[in-house]
């Protein structure tokens, strides 16, 4: 559903925000959370991970086929590849970094946490640096720059807060 919910956000929800369904760093959170169900095993986590945005990916192109009438050769061609391996690389790293939202050390917790908090930093100074205006705010573009530098610091809170680890008092004699 990443994908054909990714079209159809594009076309729907109102700009700033539909920007946010075409980020990197939102697919990337997906993989996090995913990698979070469960209590699995970092592997399973790294593999639900790169599955789930190599589906995405693909069913992406395939709604852009059937929705907007986008030609077939969009599946598989020279950007749709590049796409795809970046689905596995940021799929597993992400869908890792899930998994280690668990852990009982704080300091891995608050490290899978930062990941998810530099993805949507990164996009954020991408997005300022790539546009004409860079010190002008007027634009969508900046809006969602604006967004994503919010969510970098947001985020990270509530994934800290969500997977934290009580201190169980020792027995009591």
């Amino acid at each position: 559903l990443l994908g054909l919910l990714d079209l159809l956000a594009q076309r729907t929800v109102p700009y700033p925000f539909a920007n946010l369904a075409n980020s990197g760093a939102v697919w990337a959170l997906a993989a996090f959370a995913l990698g979070t169900c469960g209590h699995r095993p970092a592997w399973k986590a790294t593999a639900s991970g790169v599955v789930l945005l190599l589906v995405a990916v693909e069913s992406y192109y395939l709604s852009a086929v059937i929705i907007q009438r986008d030609s077939t050769s969009t599946l598989w061609s020279a950007s749709t590849r590049i796409w795809l391996i970046l689905a596995v690389l940021i799929g597993a790293v992400f869908g890792a970094a899930g998994a280690s939202a668990h852990s009982p050390n704080l300091w891995v917790r608050a490290a899978a946490a930062a990941l998810v908090g530099l993805a949507f930093l990164a996009e954020a100074v991408y997005t300022v640096r790539g546009s004409a205006h860079p010190f002008g705010f007027s634009d969508h573009i900046h809006q969602t720059a604006i967004i994503d530098a919010g969510l970098a610091v947001l985020l990270p809170l509530a994934i800290l807060t969500l997977h934290r680890r009580r201190q169980r008092p020792g027995p009591t004699i």
